[in-house]
């Protein structure tokens, strides 16, 4: 990959922060995002951190999370648990599988992990401000999209991993839940969940020759509350610039008439 790759790196820890520890030290004091229950109130204080601001948009991100002090022995992650998909789908810069790509064909590709539980986003010149997630859930990713081109590059969308689904019913929202692809515009306009309910995102990759923005899916299929390797997954696309959520690259009952011929 080289020098190009490492190129696309350093703007992912520029833009983005790069990967965002869950625990920070306040006055001597470890506090971590808080545990997120789904039929009780989330306990901690209110937190607001720094303004992630969009390139070449009077745009800011303002992430929104409820802090808990965390104890000696405590998890640093109390959303990451055992049991759930190895680490590296869980919102690091790999979930955006052909960053690399982008950073040789002119595209540039920023992505973070975070622990929010929202974000905020403002357009500084119209004094305007809304919220990303209209529901309870944990933001784990953020990416910056901006597409080849020959004039100056812009932020076309922001992308968010967010797991906003308690699938396996335990009454928290972590880790070994569904997790799905939220998409806005450039400016964090119209956010909104692209991905299927119930089911979680392993990557995505876009193709900036016809913009499309793929997700490979990994469904429950065999019922038993957990996402792993004996789950089936396939590929959903979404037309950037034209659709509102994603679809089936393969309409599902043409697999159905695949796999018959193999029974």
């Amino acid at each position: 990959m080289g020098w190009k790759f490492a190129v696309c790196l350093v703007l992912i820890s520029v833009v983005v922060g790069g990967c965002q520890p869950a625990s920070r030290s306040m006055g001597g004091r470890s506090h971590t995002i808080s545990t997120t229950t789904t039929d009780v109130p989330v306990v901690g204080r209110a937190a607001l951190q720094r303004p992630v601001e969009v390139p070449g948009r009077a745009v800011v991100v303002v992430p929104f999370v409820l802090e808990s002090e965390k104890g000696m022995f405590e998890r640093d992650d109390p959303f990451q648990r055992r049991g759930s998909m190895p680490p590296a789908s869980h919102g690091g810069p790999t979930w955006l599988e052909n960053a690399s790509l982008g950073a040789r064909n002119g595209a540039t590709y920023a992505a973070g992990q975070v622990r929010w539980h929202n974000a905020f986003i403002r357009d500084l010149d119209r004094n305007e401000e809304w919220m990303v997630l209209d529901r309870r859930g944990v933001i784990t990713s953020l990416a910056f999209l901006s597409p080849p081109r020959t004039t100056p590059q812009e932020i076309t969308n922001l992308l968010f991993l967010a797991t906003t689904e308690d699938t396996n019913g335990d009454g928290y929202l972590n880790s070994l839940d569904a997790r799905r692809l939220w998409l806005a515009e450039g400016d964090g306009r119209n956010p909104r969940p692209i991905t299927p309910a119930g089911a979680y995102v392993l990557r995505v990759w876009i193709d900036w020759q016809y913009e499309n923005l793929y997700a490979q899916v990994l469904f429950d299929s065999d019922g038993d509350g957990r996402f792993t390797d004996a789950d089936e997954a396939m590929p959903w696309m979404l037309r950037l610039g034209l659709d509102d959520v994603a679809r089936p690259v393969i309409d599902a009952e043409l697999v159905s008439r695949a796999r018959r011929l193999l029974e």
